[in-house]
C-alpha cells in the first residue's frame, strides 16, 4: 500500500513537468515578439501569428486526443506528446526564418495539445476519488506557476542567452519527463479495436 501511494505521487510529478512546459512557452514568446520582427525581417501582424497558430492548434485538437487517449493508452500518447513538443522546441531555437517559425510552432502545439489532454486524463486514472481534487489541484497550480514565472524567466533568456534559449530550454525539461517516474510506474491503457467513436470528435473540433 505504502509503495502504491509513493508511486502515484511520482507519476504525478513527472506530469507535473509535462504540464508546465506549455505555460512557460507561451509566456515567453510573447515577450520575443518584438526581436522576432527585427530578426525575420517582418511586421507584427505576421509575428502575431507565432502565438496565435498555437492556440488554435491546442485548442482544435484537445478534444481529439482526450478521445486518442482512450484508445491507444493515456501513457503512450503522453509520451509522443513529450517527443513532439521537445524534438519540435529544438528545431524552432535553430529557426531560419518567420515561416519555419510559425510552422514549427504548430508542429510544437500538437505536442502541448497531447500533454494538455492526457494530464488530467492520467491523474484521475491514478488517483482514488477522495485524493483527485488534490492531485488535479497540484496540477493545475503548476500551470499557475508556469505562466507567472515565463515572464521573468523569457526576459532572462532572451537579455542573457538570445531568443533560440526560450525554445531549446524545454528540451532538458522534457527529456526530464519523458525518462522519468512516469515510465517505471505508468501501465499503458490495452488499445481498443474500434477507432470508429474518434470520428464524431474530430469533425467537432474542425
Amino acid at each position: 500500500m505504502a509503495q502504491k501511494q509513493y508511486n502515484k505521487w511520482i507519476i504525478l510529478s513527472a506530469v507535473v513537468i509535462g504540464s508546465i512546459m506549455g505555460p512557460i512557452d507561451g509566456s515567453v514568446v510573447n515577450l520575443a515578439m518584438p526581436e522576432f520582427t527585427k530578426i525575420f525581417h517582418t511586421n507584427i501582424t505576421t509575428v502575431s501569428w507565432v502565438s496565435m497558430i498555437y492556440l488554435l492548434v491546442v485548442s482544435s485538437l484537445m478534444m481529439t486526443f482526450g478521445r486518442l487517449g482512450d484508445i491507444l493508452g493515456y501513457k503512450k500518447l503522453y509520451e509522443y506528446g513529450l517527443l513532439t513538443f521537445s524534438i519540435s522546441s529544438l528545431i524552432l531555437s535553430f529557426s531560419v526564418n518567420i515561416h519555419m517559425l510559425i510552422i514549427m510552432r504548430a508542429i510544437q502545439a500538437v505536442g502541448a495539445a497531447m500533454l494538455m489532454s492526457m494530464s488530467s486524463a492520467i491523474i484521475t486514472s491514478v488517483f482514488p476519488p477522495n485524493e483527485r481534487g488534490k492531485a488535479l489541484g497540484i496540477n493545475a497550480m503548476s500551470i499557475s506557476i508556469g505562466l507567472a514565472i515565463g515572464p521573468t524567466l523569457g526576459g532572462f533568456l532572451l537579455k542573457y542567452l538570445g531568443w533560440p534559449s526560450i525554445f531549446y530550454i524545454n528540451v532538458p525539461i522534457g527529456v526530464i519527463g519523458y525518462i522519468g517516474p512516469i515510465q517505471l510506474y505508468l501501465k499503458t491503457k490495452e488499445c481498443q479495436k474500434n477507432l470508429t467513436h474518434m470520428v464524431p470528435p474530430t469533425f467537432l473540433c474542425f
